[in-house]
């Protein structure tokens, strides 16, 4: 028998859920989940700016590249690019992973970013998506993580407290906003 989580809001279960590498072979569905969460969102920042359809590919295949640690902008990590997906075709979240921290992330960033679509929020998901991040984090050998999250964002501030988050301190972004610093220990 198979237990699944249940839906916070009317205690149905949650339909299948899976984590995939960002790939080419849900374009469609993951552009559709980028536009809806937009450039820029309580500090999770989604297509870059003047990204189309038809450009989507190529922004794609810079995910992938990034992951490999190919073609990585100065002070920037390697990262992994991830969608939550529903039911095997509906991609409902984006997650990116770095590989590591550096003295930036250290400040503000830090290990993984998340965001769920606007129209699925407040359904549990969000949990989840962290949930399966800090496992693949896991896998890479990472043995706790750095998750930050706006003060003002009361939402992602109960996932990270969901998933075992431990508040360190409070700081500031690179755009003078007030952020939670969160450690969450894998082993």
């Amino acid at each position: 028998m198979i237990i699944r989580p249940y839906n916070n809001q009317n205690n149905t279960p949650m339909p299948n859920l899976i984590l995939i590498k960002a790939t080419h072979d849900l374009t469609d569905a993951a552009f559709k989940m980028m536009v809806e969460i937009g450039k820029h969102d309580q500090g999770f920042i989604g297509l870059p700016e003047g990204t189309n359809r038809e450009d989507f590919p190529a922004y794609i295949d810079k995910l992938i590249e990034m992951s490999q640690g190919i073609n990585i902008k100065k002070d920037w990590v390697p990262m992994t690019t991830f969608w939550l997906i529903r039911d095997d075709c509906e991609v409902i979240g984006i997650g990116r992973l770095r590989h590591r921290l550096n003295d930036k992330l250290r400040e503000y960033g830090g290990h993984i970013g998340c965001r769920v679509n606007t129209s699925e929020q407040d359904k549990g998901y969000g949990t989840i998506l962290l949930s399966k991040l800090c496992d693949e984090a896991a896998k890479m050998g990472i043995d706790r993580v750095l998750v930050t999250c706006l003060t003002t964002n009361i939402p992602s501030k109960r996932i990270i407290e969901n998933n075992g988050g431990v508040l360190e301190r409070e700081g500031i972004d690179e755009e003078g906003k007030p952020i939670y610093l969160y450690w969450i220990d894998l082993e």
